[in-house]
């Protein structure tokens, strides 16, 4: 009978100034402890160390998915033989691995995120024939791909291309958590392209706040100069704010069910005339939690109607984008439904207007919570193209060869 590798959860941490990978400690009830900084590793073979991260929760959730994965390989034999002496398999059923993955996701991640792999491994599993994982060729995810291509959402309209990308990439991750990789090529993966980051200007801004009342005002100025994501003003309290420091902290809130994306909590710096504001606020409110709530006084979610609102009754829609509301075709002509007005691009503006104040793409990194510097760098692009210094070298380079206007060819 073929032997199964024994998963074993380890750890990385400084010993003595020294990086070492060290078997996880012990509880006396034989639950690994909770080691703060660590991060912890998978090893299932002599030369393998797979990366878990930091959370110990998550941690144990991996070492399940991945023994279930290496019980399930095809070849490894577990059961013994059958009546006819025949080693018997250990298959995992697909159906299977989804509720597991799916299960340990929830425990993991935000409700936002767990729906995004869902709607993606369901839609595979909608779209694939196949009983076993190991099953599954290259052929069932260029079949994959044609589904997301010729799915149709409940008003008619087609999945964008970054979706049909996202989806085909959340199930390869899928994948991978039980050891299957390798099945497509890079020529496989659906093709989109790259949108840039395009920040809000400034005169787009000052034509908002100019038809803003207070609270409008103060909601849209905490999210262009805190550069904080949507969830993480929903959940932002009067104890994340250190008045004194003019520092906006990101933080869990357990109580919540609340996790910083990517496991890391920031210190964002704020500017005075926004600190001020927020400290006149918390002295009208000064036994509330939340920095922004509703009539109810539970967080604040209607952000972003509340800005398509404020920007339609600004004049500042664009006038060709269009939705289906109820069935119904309606455009930002005239209605509050403008494409142009996200949340988002207020992250992208508090890049670009600190890059260009000289904040360094390192340092707004950290402020912007990005796990990698490319995606800060791709927030910037758009600025550095339309930058004074970019127009001046881009004037330079065609001086001299340019015609007055007015002259005859």
């Amino acid at each position: 009978m073929g032997k199964v590798p024994k998963v074993t959860l380890m750890i990385q941490c400084k010993v003595d100034g020294i990086w070492k990978k060290l078997p996880a400690p012990m509880s006396a009830n034989g639950r690994p402890k909770n080691v703060p900084g660590a991060t912890f590793y998978l090893r299932h073979s002599r030369n393998c160390w797979e990366p878990v991260g930091k959370d110990l929760d998550a941690a144990m959730a991996a070492k399940r998915r991945r023994e279930i994965a290496l019980e399930g390989v095809p070849g490894v034999f577990l059961g013994g033989a059958d009546e006819s002496g025949t080693q018997v398999v250990n298959r995992l059923k697909i159906d299977d691995a989804i509720e597991q993955y799916l299960t340990d996701t929830r425990a993991q991640k935000e409700d936002g995120t767990y729906e995004v792999y869902k709607n993606a491994v369901l839609q595979f599993r909608e779209s694939c024939t196949k009983t076993y994982l190991d099953e599954l060729e290259r052929r069932d995810l260029l079949n994959f791909t044609a589904f997301l291509r010729k799915y149709r959402k409940k008003n008619g309209e087609p999945l964008d291309d970054r979706t049909v990308y996202n989806r085909f990439e959340n199930t390869i991750t899928f994948l991978k958590e039980y050891g299957i990789r390798g099945l497509v090529l890079h020529k496989d993966w659906p093709a989109y392209e790259e949108e840039d980051a395009v920040p809000y200007t400034v005169e787009e801004l000052k034509s908002l706040f100019a038809v803003a009342d207070e609270e409008d005002f103060v909601r849209y100025q905490f999210f262009l100069k805190s550069g904080a994501r949507d969830k993480e003003v929903i959940f932002g309290t009067y104890p994340d704010l250190d008045l004194e420091s003019s520092i906006f902290g990101v933080t869990a809130k357990k109580d919540l069910g609340f996790k910083v994306k990517n496991h890391e909590a920031r210190r964002i710096p704020l500017p005075n005339d926004l600190v001020e504001i927020l400290r006149r606020r918390r002295e009208v409110n000064s036994t509330a939690r939340f920095i922004f709530t509703n009539k109810d006084g539970n967080p604040e979610r209607k952000f972003l109607k509340k800005l398509k609102s404020l920007a339609w009754r600004a004049g500042l829609n664009c006038g060709h984008c269009s939705t289906k509301i109820k069935g119904k075709v309606v455009s930002c002509k005239d209605q509050p439904v403008c494409e142009k007005w996200t949340l988002h691009r207020f992250r992208k503006t508090f890049a670009t207007l600190h890059h260009e104040a000289g904040v360094s793409p390192r340092t707004l990194q950290k402020w912007l919570g990005h796990k990698s510097l490319e995606t800060t760098l791709r927030y910037l692009g758009i600025a550095d193209a339309r930058s004074e210094r970019t127009r001046e070298q881009v004037n330079k380079s065609f001086k001299g060869i340019a015609r007055k206007l007015g002259a005859v060819a």
